[in-house]
């Protein structure tokens, strides 16, 4: 039952009410804005949507669920579609259920060349229901969970590409490495490693979003004895992962693992807030305990 509510609380990103104003009308109050914004939702004009919406005077949980209906909808991303891909995705036999619901959902509902924008969409939106006025409404709650699930299908999966190309980034410098690697200049590859960072410091962002979303979440939950492998995933990160950030790390003797040793290295990947056990997950912390990929 309450995953049937996870689902049909969702739908609200596909379709609104009947009870719509006409697109000519001018709204002078926001029961009126939020009305014309349902309207527009329901044309699928999804900026005029948005426009209407941030004219709305007073904040509400209303306004920021029908905000991010239109900012998913403007990138093209559609509940249905994720729908259908985990029944597609379903094995035989097998009935969907919240244990496996994200198991079976694929990255390809990204797309290819729409996955940054959609990656981006519902990170926004998973931080618009965070601030929502009353974000602990299980509506608003839900929603967000749901969206906290679907993120975090593909941030793990971001997360391992992008600490196998810092890994390969760290070997290279070590390897070529001249003098004590006390500057850039003795650290060849040192650009193509801060590339890699970047890329992994947005994948830590969304992961710290699929964490806050999540949170006391029965959709997504890494308590239990029994763990899908989004679950399984996640507790492995919360587990390994979160175990500080060292100057000078003691990580094995990989290569990967010596470079960080060097001053050019330390230099930017060590942070001062990186700190063991306080539920976060630094990118510092997942470049020193995730090379290995034990985190993914």
């Amino acid at each position: 039952m309450q995953f049937l509510r996870f689902i049909l609380i969702s739908s609200i990103l596909m379709s609104c009410s009947d009870n719509l104003i006409p697109l000519n009308e001018s709204p002078s109050n926001d029961r009126d804005r939020l009305e014309l914004a349902e309207t527009y939702l329901n044309e699928r004009d999804y900026p005029k949507a948005l426009e209407v919406l941030q004219n709305v005077e007073v904040d509400s949980n209303r306004a920021r669920v029908l905000t991010v209906a239109a900012t998913l909808g403007g990138v093209g991303f559609s509940i249905w579609d994720i729908i259908l891909d985990v029944i597609d995705n379903q094995s035989s036999g097998e009935k969907i259920s919240p244990d496996n619901f994200f198991d079976s959902l694929s990255t390809s509902v990204f797309g290819e060349d729409t996955k940054a924008e959609r990656i981006a969409a519902i990170g926004s939106s998973i931080d618009l229901l965070l601030a929502a006025p009353d974000s602990s409404d299980a509506d608003v709650a839900n929603l967000n969970c749901f969206l906290g699930g679907i993120l975090g299908v593909v941030s793990v999966e971001d997360g391992s590409a992008a600490i196998t190309s810092v890994s390969s980034s760290l070997t290279t410098i070590q390897n070529s490495a001249v003098g004590a690697g006390a500057s850039r200049d003795e650290c060849p590859g040192v650009t193509e490693l801060e590339t890699s960072l970047a890329t992994l410091s947005e994948v830590q962002t969304n992961l710290q979003r699929v964490f806050a979303s999540t949170a006391n979440c029965s959709l997504v939950n890494t308590d239990g004895s029994s763990l899908n492998s989004i679950e399984t995933k996640l507790k492995a990160l919360e587990t390994n992962g979160d175990q500080g950030c060292e100057a000078q790390p003691d990580c094995g003797d990989s290569a990967a693992c010596q470079a960080q040793s060097l001053s050019c290295v330390s230099a930017i990947v060590v942070d001062d807030s990186s700190v063991a056990g306080d539920g976060q997950v630094s990118s510092c912390e997942l470049v020193q305990n995730c090379l290995g990929n034990n985190c993914f």
